[in-house]
Order: C-alpha cells, then sequence, then structure tokens
C-alpha cells in the first residue's frame, strides 16, 4: 500500500497539473511538481503556525522588523506554500461515482479518513476504562454543520471520538454528516446516538470494557446492550439519583450503590462510587478538546470543508503520537515536543531549492510616519473661511482606474484614518460625524468610546438596569441631536420618551414582551415583506417587519418607509427593507466590528490568570 503522504502528493499533482490545463491564462498555474519532502516541510510550517500566532498568512514572511519570523522563509517561499495550499487534494475526482462510494458525503477526505481510523486501531490496545464524546470543528458554510450550545464553539461538524479515558488517545472516531452518517446497519433499529456508540466501540465489545459517556448516548435500551449481569433494580442495569448541588441521574451495568470517602478542601466527603468514576474516566475528549484548542490555526487559514477536516485529521494523529511517546517514558511537554517535530523534519527533509529567493529589503518605520500627523483633528477655521478642507495626503497618490487622480477633501486631518490601503485593505471607509449628526452604538460587549463595568448586584435590574447604562454612557452626548442604536437588551420605550426629550433620537430592536408595545403590533401576522406599525403620542414608533421571522424595531426617526437595499437575492431579485431596518443593519455592527478586530490578536487564554 501507498505512504500516506506519497499518495497525497501524488493527488496533489494530478489535481494542479488538471488545474492548469483547464486554466491556462492564469498566472498562477506554473505548477511546479511537489515532492513528499516538500509536502512535509509544508505540514511542518503549517502546524507551526498553530504556535507562532499572526493575524495574516502574509505576516509569517513580513520583512518588517516587529512581524519577521525569518524561519518561514528560510524554509519555503510565500509564493510557493500558498501554491500548495492552493492544489492541497486527497482523491481523485473522476474517479467518483455517489452511487458506489462507501460515504459520498466525505469522499474528498475519505481515502485519509479511513487509513487514519485503521493506523490508530492498529497502534494501541485500549486500557479498560473508554469514553466517548462530541467534538466539534470547522466553522464555514455546510449542510451538515451541527449545533452543540455548551461546547465554546457551539457551531461546526461534529465528529464522535472514542477515547482512552486517562491519557486521550483517540482510538476511534466518526464524522457527523447528518442524515447520511454512514453507521452499522446490524442496530439501525436503534436511536442513532446508540448507533454511533456501537459503531465506535464494535472492535471491543465482549473484552470486558468499560465505558463511559455522557446522557446524549446512554439509555437502559443501550446498557441492556452492553451490560453485564449484575443483580440490582433492573436486571442488569443500576439507576442512581444523587443529589449534589442538584440532581443527577446516572445509569450503570457494572456498579451498584456502594459510596466512597474522599479528601475535598481538608474535609472528607461521601459519594457514590458510580459519581466518582464517572467523574473520573469522562474527561478523555474534554482533554483532547483542550489540547487541540491550545494549537488550532486560525478559522479563516482554510475556507474548503475537507481541508480543514484533514488538518483536525493531522492534529488527531499529532495528539496520538505525543500520547505514545509519553507512555514510552518521553518527558517533553505537548508544546516541546511539536517544536521538536519540526525541528527534526526540517532537519531530516529540507532541502535548498525549497528556500525563498532573496526578498524586498526590510520595511524600516519611518519615525514621521509615527510622531506627525497621524490622529484625526479637525481643521481650524480661518478668516476666509470658516470651514475648511484639505485633501487627504494618502489620497493625493492614488489614482483610480482609469489613470486620473482621486481628490476627496475633509475637514478632519487624518492622514492614516481613511487610508486602509496602507493597513488592512480594505475598501469601507471609516465614518467621521458631522457637528449636526453622529450614529451612537451601545452594545452589551464593549464600547469604543465609553465603557461602564458592572458588578455584582445592582439597585437596578432588568428595563432599567438597561436604561441607567445606556444614559450613563451616553450623558455627555445627549441634547446634540445624535441617532443612538441599540439591541433588545437595552431598547424600550421609557427609554425612547427619556432620549427624545434629551434631543437623541433611538433606533432598535425590542422585545415583545414589554407591555407599552401595542397588543395588535404583536399580534398581527404577516407575510414575508410587509410592515406594519404605530406611533405613540410621544413620536416613538413601534414597527413589525417579516423577513425570516418577525422583527419588532422602535424608532424615533423613521416612517414605514420601505426602500430599495440595491442589492439582489440567489434568483436575482432586487431586495427591499423597511429604511429602519437598512440603517440599522448597516450601523449597528460598529462594536461587533470593533470585537472582531480585537479577536484576532487576542492574548493566548492561559498567558494572563
Amino acid at each position: 500500500m501507498m505512504r500516506l503522504l506519497d499518495y497525497i502528493t501524488n493527488e496533489t499533482n494530478k489535481y494542479a497539473n488538471k488545474w492548469s490545463r483547464t486554466n491556462s491564462s492564469s498566472s498562477r498555474n506554473v505548477w511546479k511538481p511537489l515532492s513528499s519532502d516538500e509536502l512535509r516541510i509544508y505540514l511542518a510550517l503549517v502546524r507551526l503556525q498553530s504556535i507562532v500566532r499572526k493575524p495574516e498568512m502574509r505576516h509569517y514572511w513580513s520583512k518588517n522588523p516587529i512581524l519577521e519570523t525569518p524561519f518561514f522563509a528560510k524554509c519555503m517561499s510565500r509564493n510557493r506554500f500558498d501554491q500548495i495550499k492552493r492544489y492541497l487534494h486527497f482523491v481523485d475526482d473522476e474517479t467518483y461515482n455517489p452511487a458506489t462510494h462507501p460515504n459520498p458525503k466525505l469522499n474528498k477526505i475519505f481515502p485519509i479518513y479511513e487509513r487514519l481510523v485503521e493506523r490508530f486501531q492498529n497502534l494501541c490496545v485500549p486500557e479498560k476504562n473508554i469514553t466517548i464524546d462530541k467534538s466539534l470543528l470547522y466553522k464555514g458554510r455546510l449542510g451538515w454543520l451541527h449545533y452543540i450550545p455548551l461546547k465554546r464553539a457551539r457551531f461546526g461538524i461534529k465528529t464522535y471520538l472514542l477515547c482512552k479515558s486517562k491519557s486521550g488517545y483517540v482510538y476511534n472516531f466518526v464524522i457527523y454528516t447528518g442524515k447520511g452518517t454512514i453507521l452499522d446497519p446490524e442496530y439501525s433499529a436503534l436511536p442513532v446516538s446508540s448507533q454511533v456508540v456501537m459503531r465506535l466501540v464494535k472492535l471491543l465489545l465482549n473484552k470486558g470494557y468499560c465505558l463511559t459517556m455522557d446522557n446524549f448516548y446512554n439509555s437502559p435500551q443501550l446498557a441492556d446492550l452492553l451490560g453485564e449481569v449484575i443483580g440490582f433494580q433492573r436486571g442488569k442495569v443500576a439507576v442512581m439519583k444523587w443529589k449534589d448541588k442538584k440532581e443527577i441521574c446516572l445509569l450503570s451495568s457494572i456498579h451498584g450503590v456502594e459510596t466512597v470517602n474522599l479528601q475535598k478542601r481538608g474535609e472528607t466527603i461521601s459519594k457514590p462510587k458510580l459519581v466518582h468514576e464517572y467523574n473520573d474516566t469522562m474527561g478523555g475528549v474534554d482533554r483532547v478538546d483542550q489540547h487541540l484548542a491550545d494549537y488550532t490555526l486560525p478559522r479563516k487559514r482554510s475556507k474548503k470543508y475537507y481541508k480543514k477536516i484533514f488538518f483536525h485529521l493531522f492534529d488527531l494523529a499529532l495528539w496520538n503520537s505525543f500520547v505514545l511517546y509519553s507512555k514510552t517514558g518521553g518527558a517533553e511537554t505537548a508544546l516541546e515536543y511539536r517544536m521538536d517535530i519540526v525541528k527534526l523534519i526540517m532537519e531530516k527533509y529540507h532541502h535548498s531549492e525549497f528556500c525563498s529567493a532573496t526578498g524586498r529589503p526590510s520595511v524600516i518605520p519611518t519615525p514621521l510616519r509615527l510622531t506627525g500627523r497621524h490622529f484625526p483633528e479637525y481643521i481650524p477655521g480661518t478668516e476666509k473661511k470658516n470651514n475648511p478642507t484639505r485633501q487627504c495626503a494618502m489620497y493625493a497618490r492614488v489614482r483610480d482606474g482609469h489613470g486620473k487622480k482621486i481628490r476627496r477633501e475633509s475637514r478632519i486631518r487624518r492622514k492614516h484614518v481613511r487610508c486602509e490601503e496602507s493597513f488592512a485593505g480594505s475598501d469601507d471607509e471609516i465614518y467621521i460625524p458631522s457637528d449636526e449628526d453622529l450614529t451612537s452604538s451601545v452594545d452589551s460587549e464593549s464600547d469604543s468610546e465609553s465603557n461602564e463595568s458592572i458588578a455584582g448586584k445592582t439597585e437596578t435590574g432588568g428595563k432599567d438596569l438597561a436604561t441607567h447604562v445606556v444614559l450613563n454612557l451616553c450623558k455627555d452626548y445627549l441634547d446634540s441631536g445624535r441617532i443612538l442604536i441599540t439591541d433588545n437588551f437595552y431598547t424600550n420605550i421609557p427609554l425612547a420618551h427619556e432620549l427624545f426629550r434629551r434631543k437623541t433620537h433611538s433606533l432598535g430592536t425590542i422585545r415583545k414582551h414589554f407591555k407599552e408595545i401595542p397588543k395588535e403590533i404583536v399580534t398581527t401576522k404577516l407575510n414575508k415583506g410587509e410592515v406594519t406599525g404605530k406611533k405613540d403620542e410621544k413620536g416613538v414608533i413601534i414597527a413589525k417587519w417579516k423577513d425570516k421571522r418577525d422583527v419588532l424595531i422602535l424608532s424615533t426617526h423613521h416612517t414605514l418607509e420601505i426602500v430599495n437595499t440595491g442589492k439582489k437575492n440567489r434568483k436575482q431579485e432586487e431586495i427591499f427593507k423597511p429604511q429602519f431596518v437598512v440603517d440599522y443593519n448597516a450601523r449597528k455592527a460598529g462594536i461587533d466590528l470593533s470585537d472582531q478586530l480585537s479577536s484576532y490578536s487576542t492574548p493566548v487564554r492561559k498567558s494572563i490568570r
């Protein structure tokens, strides 16, 4: 059988050559055949990226002194790295037949998936205690994503893992693909959760293993199928309810009602042996998740779901190798082990032709750029002109697609504010408010201009708390004609009345249970695209608009006018929405954008306790 890396190398070369033939006019199609040694270097650099975190892929090859990491350029050029990433492939698409394929939804990654499961099972025999739980990966657009509310990343491709309880070694796993998930037909009469369990433990049945699982999988029916005879309550199954901070129901086929004494914080406590062993053996999959979360790649590094699955499987293989290394006496930490793997691959497989050619010179920051006119400020008036404007310094050097100079003027000195091309390449303009109109936004996460922290109990709660927070955050901006946009945590009618009295308009979604909302607005049933609303005596409009679901919005600044958004749906039909919905969607995202940008450069959680 062909070695796995040789197989991937072969499929990648075939896919790249095929793509090059069908896209001969592209400058990206010049493909140099990939070798298995070069693939090892590429995979090592990908794993190193999970240790050395940077906001964007290009920063790994940056010459900027504050970002530079010379190791990457010494190992492989950026263009070659991007090329391998683009063409990385794992199966011959021309041989795929959905009618005969054993797992059609996973056809893009199935050979790797099948080979790794077999390898995991051949390398290690599990200990007595094993555990099953679910894990999530990939958060892109896919028809069989799953929702697990208790996971930190709630949406994603779900995998079921069978692990050793203590070490976390992954012995078997199943990738959930919705209704088409391939399970064992022998147990098709059982619920899906029980079928998953029987598929994972099939090779371990009748060997005396003890399987621990949570309430998603466990059932008396499954326990009957798996269990040995213990005469207690229900033949071979013991059912127990234990009260700690709350009531807990447990089911076992190997325990009775015996208790054990344990030391906790200097005190002796008694708990059922079943509870103690459940807590002691259930953490195998959580241990895997915790390890992979520390060294996962940022989501944006791969948009193809099968590549994301591949790197997850690669991570599982690396984790299993670390577990086996530790069991044979290895003393290195997981981080040291990963770095040694990268180092050994480079020493053994790296060749000079993989290296980057001489690049552009280092970018030295200009002190004037950091200390000069860098921050936005109003241009002071003169005797001849009260409101003078000046051209943006960056746009003075920019031309449009026809070669003409772009001239944009502003009352703000903002040499770097609008010129995102020099920072992030964004086309969005930064909103600089005028004296007459400033749109503010309040959110429960953060606020770039004002931030108030509330800890413990407060004298006010619910609607009053929201009003208290908003008025405190906005106290310096009232009575100046601004528009405040809030979500339904803050929006309420008394607050809108108070803000309107203080010459501040309100716009925001609102919860339907407030008694001040007219009942006929809440109960009226609408078809998609329809809108209804009512204005009270103080100028507050409560409107309801039907999109995929009913949306309740409060405004003191709008009518019920419906406008053309200038966009089209998938059927190429023009999209119409109420003006207040368009304005809300356009302006409410300020804090979400702030959070998103902050998350790209957030410190590792363990770095600060």
